[in-house]
């Protein structure tokens, strides 16, 4: 997207955030499957549908490389617990409602917040640069990592959580929307997969969830 600043796709989230819920048609695929963000985006290159499997076998280690361009690993957090969401930063509902959620939840939390880490995996690498990501993440809270990758790298990632994606067909300016999945995932402190959070699931209910593994 030409000549975007990143304060034109931010600003006024505030007033957006409510509307969110409304905006996105989100599609319930089940516990062990995948949350659509509802938009008809036509397939394209970057089309990813894991396998439909279960939360005792999801999940895993991987390694991806965070937005100060270092390589950053699921297993850096052991002793923390992690919740891991994937997205893209031109995403208008879905991904900004929900990092906006997960921030209230941490400061439901309080102290023990600094025991958990929220990780943003990008399923659009190519937009989303290390800067962008960067940015992006540190309007919801400064403690957000924003994780990248080859399409190849991402895909693997993806697949082991049972995340559905696709980008979508670029219109005459470039731009194009990407489906992806709208659940969260809980990840304990040993590093295992132990929750998968609805989409818009209030932040008292989350910071349960999290206090629960703490």
């Amino acid at each position: 997207m030409a000549g975007y600043e990143l304060r034109s796709g931010i600003n006024g989230l505030a007033k957006t955030f409510l509307l969110a819920a409304c905006l996105c048609a989100a599609c319930l695929f089940g516990v062990s499957g995948a949350q659509e963000s509802g938009r008809d985006s036509g397939s394209a290159p970057g089309k990813s549908r894991g396998p439909v499997i279960t939360i005792a076998n999801m999940g895993g280690d991987f390694t991806l490389t965070g937005h100060t361009g270092k390589s950053v690993s699921l297993n850096d957090f052991k002793g923390k617990v992690v919740v891991l969401m994937f997205g893209y930063t031109f995403c208008p509902d879905v991904c900004p409602t929900g990092l906006s959620l997960l921030n209230q939840a941490l400061n439901e939390i309080g102290k023990r917040a600094s025991e958990v880490q929220v990780l943003f995996i990008t399923v659009d690498p190519e937009r989303d640069t290390p800067e962008r990501l960067k940015e992006y993440v540190a309007f919801f809270n400064p403690s957000f990592i924003g994780l990248s990758g080859t399409h190849e790298q991402i895909r693997k990632v993806a697949n082991q959580y049972a995340v559905s994606y696709f980008l979508g067909k670029p219109d005459e300016k470039g731009d194009y929307a990407v489906s992806h999945s709208s659940f969260s995932y809980i990840i304990n402190k040993q590093g295992k997969m132990a929750k998968m959070v609805p989409f818009n699931l209030p932040p008292d209910l989350v910071s349960k969830m999290i206090k629960e593994l703490l």
